[in-house]
């Protein structure tokens, strides 16, 4: 498929999700939040490498987004003192244990 992948973001109340369900009928790529249309046929093998990547990308952004919003949320709890939140497993770094988010 030459078709681009639509991109629907939005806080959720502008009609995004209409108008990704919109272009899901007429048949174009497009992705909303943790919803995403590709293909008529199931799995992806008449699509573009393009267009699975394009997918892949954003829910490697949306992965980020989470863990920012997680450290945001313990950080305004005071959970945090610091910003020294591991992204890698829990591991103790110069001996202080670090918070693990997902």
């Amino acid at each position: 498929s030459i078709a681009p992948l639509l991109y629907h973001i939005s806080p959720g109340s502008t009609g995004s999700r209409t108008l990704y369900h919109a272009a899901c009928q007429a048949g174009f790529p497009s992705v909303h939040h943790k919803s995403f249309c590709i293909s008529s046929n199931r799995g992806i093998d008449s699509v573009s490498e393009n267009v699975v990547e394009g997918v892949r990308a954003h829910f490697e952004v949306l992965r980020w987004y989470q863990i920012a919003d997680e450290c945001c949320s313990l950080w305004s709890k005071g959970k945090v003192s610091s910003l020294d939140v591991d992204l890698n497993g829990g591991e103790k770094v110069d001996g202080s244990e670090h918070i693990q988010l997902p």
